[in-house]
């Protein structure tokens, strides 16, 4: 029969107290031939007896290790139903009390060796067993690393337990005069002399605990540097150094708070190296539970934290300046610019898995690096300028070299438009970043065959054509530039054909449901109209996902159906964004869908 706590919350004295409390037992075990590690003889006949209660969860745990490890029993049904035979309980109450709280169904495989799984089911045992569960998690975490083999509890003293559990008798024994210390000589000194003697030895034996103390506090402090620097530490304290210094429950908390700092160095060490999704993942599984210790695990999650967000940042300012410093993806700082084109090649073929690891958009040179490059590239020659970035270009493709002109942009217009025009080659064999670059010279120089006037009304021409094909201002204004600096270039072979220019610039232009857009370099209007309606619109059906169209969820097959009556808006070279209604097409968490062609 179970003893209940009294119903004001007052302590149960210990004769009324749970047998399983009083015996040191919370999980009932029966006496068997063989003593487990920490029993001691007590008043019970039938159930076993232990010198503390870590000595009993620590059987607890064993027997419940050894079922699964010998038995092969892995559920709650059968773990219970072997504890708590039906001729002797009502095993079915006891069964479903037990997986509800550890949160499973009774039939369900689970792992014993899973920290959370074996302290969840101990906790139900004893809370079935007693009545409640009276133990701190301290003590249950003691008992079950003693179980599992990862912790010592000290030596079981003689004495009863009651007395163990209470007020140990190695605590109390300098105040009792008739204790036995074993040593004759002090044994047979008058009580009065006795005391004393005992006195004094409690009074080193401290001293002595506050030296050791002062060793291991000062090498746990170090340890703890060590660990949040690198990782690992040199010579931290063990845990029996620091029961040691500190007596029993409060030297396992400050192994296990030394044991958190281990963990939280060992997580920010890989928090510089890991994807995004599996930083996510980290710290939704590093956040604190309330309980025993709960302040130092989330200490250790607000530095966590931090840590993460800083990689973060660093990643999203200059993406490639970290992933050099990660050997997984086999990059390396550029050397000479005169061999860019081949340094790169590494990056161009790590460029997606960073973008995709690190949430960032892709990149294949550092800031530094890119500016460099701009430095490198204005000391040339237009034709070796336009030579370089098409190297560049067909290392690293357009999405690479998308990039680069993106970085040289705000330092230099004109190379980053260049940039953008490098793998396009004319008919006669030239780079159309070779026919812009020589033409924004000739303009620059004066050398172009163009008077102010004429170049007025060119440039007017020019932008009347581009009107409303651009989202971006800027593009519009880039792909005008690109259109005029080729345009010279033509005039002073003799040619006066802008559409050409225009053509070489942004790839063509032509009517699409309405709206005017800029075609793939290279492509005719058959040739788009009909990608449109066949090949584009079965790949984005094939690809999945779900898309907001006039803030309306729809699948992919809806949006495939959509796409050739749907009004584009050029984005970039052969990418487009999908009007529908006054908005454009969006992914689900807000951000624009680039509809890609010719890719």
């Amino acid at each position: 029969m179970l003893t209940m706590p009294p119903a004001d919350g007052s302590p149960v004295p210990p004769s009324r107290s749970p047998r399983g409390e009083r015996n040191n037992n919370p999980g009932n075990l029966i006496r068997g031939s063989s003593p487990w590690e920490g029993e001691v003889s007590g008043a019970d006949a039938r159930f076993a007896s232990f010198a503390t209660p870590e000595h009993g969860i620590r059987a607890l745990g064993k027997n419940l290790l050894t079922y699964q490890d010998k038995h092969g029993i892995d559920t709650v049904e059968g773990i219970i139903s072997r504890w708590a035979p039906a001729s002797e309980n009502d095993t079915r109450a006891y069964i479903s009390t037990v997986a509800k709280a550890v949160g499973v169904a009774p039939d369900a495989k689970i792992d014993l060796h899973d920290a959370k799984t074996l302290t969840g089911i101990t906790k139900a045992i004893i809370g079935f067993e007693n009545g409640r569960q009276p133990y701190t998690d301290q003590q249950i975490s003691l008992g079950l690393a003693a179980a599992q083999g990862t912790a010592t509890l000290p030596p079981a003293a003689s004495a009863t337990p009651a007395t163990a559990a209470g007020n140990p008798a190695d605590n109390a024994a300098w105040r009792d005069p008739a204790v036995k210390t074993g040593n004759p000589v002090v044994d047979a000194l008058p009580p009065d002399q006795k005391l004393r003697v005992l006195q004094l030895a409690k009074a080193q034996a401290h001293q002595d605990m506050e030296s050791v103390r002062a060793a291991v506090s000062i090498r746990a402090r170090d340890a703890q540097a060590e660990y949040l620097a690198r990782g690992t530490a040199t010579n931290p304290p063990s845990q029996a150094e620091f029961i040691r210094a500190y007596g029993q429950l409060e030297g396992v908390a400050h192994y296990q708070e030394l044991q958190g700092v281990a963990q939280l160095g060992n997580q920010m060490q890989q928090v510089k190296t890991l994807p995004e999704a599996d930083l996510r993942r980290m710290l939704e599984e590093s956040k604190p539970l309330p309980g025993e210790g709960f302040a130092a695990r989330e200490r250790n999650f607000e530095i966590l934290g931090k840590a993460v967000e800083q990689v973060r940042k660093a990643r999203q300012d200059d993406p490639i300046k970290v992933a050099l410093s990660n050997p997984a993806y086999n990059i390396h700082p550029l050397g000479n610019f005169e061999t860019v084109a081949t340094d790169l090649a590494s990056r161009g073929a790590a460029m997606e898995r960073i973008s995709r690891d690190y949430g960032t958009p892709p990149r294949v040179m550092t800031d530094f690096e890119a500016d460099q490059f701009g430095t490198y590239l204005r000391g040339l020659q237009a034709v070796d300028k336009a030579r370089v970035l098409g190297q560049v270009a067909a290392s690293v493709g357009p999405v690479g070299m998308q990039s680069i002109s993106a970085q040289l942009k705000d330092k230099d217009s004109t190379l980053a438009i260049a940039g953008a025009l490098a793998a396009r080659q004319t008919t006669a064999g030239n780079s159309t970043a070779r026919l812009y670059l020589e033409g924004k010279e000739m303009l620059a120089e004066k050398r172009a065959k163009i008077d102010a006037t004429a170049e007025t009304g060119i440039k007017a021409q020019i932008f009347s054509k581009l009107d409303g094909v651009y989202l971006s201002p800027l593009a519009r204004d880039a792909a005008a530039d690109a259109s005029l600096g080729i345009y010279a270039k033509l005039k002073a072979e003799g040619s006066d054909d802008l559409e050409r220019a225009m053509r070489l610039a942004t790839g063509g232009l032509m009517d699409f449901n309405g709206a005017r857009i800029a075609k793939p370099y290279g492509w005719d209007d058959a040739r788009f109209s009909d990608a449109i309606r066949t090949s584009v619109p079965a790949g984005v059906a094939a690809a999945g996902g779900e898309y907001l169209a006039g803030g309306q969820k729809i699948g992919a097959k809806d949006l495939a159906r959509m796409l050739p009556g749907a009004r584009l808006q050029t984005f970039g070279d052969g990418s487009y964004l999908v009007r529908a209604g006054s908005d454009i097409v969006r992914r689900v968490d807000g951000s624009p869908f680039v509809l890609k062609v010719g890719r």
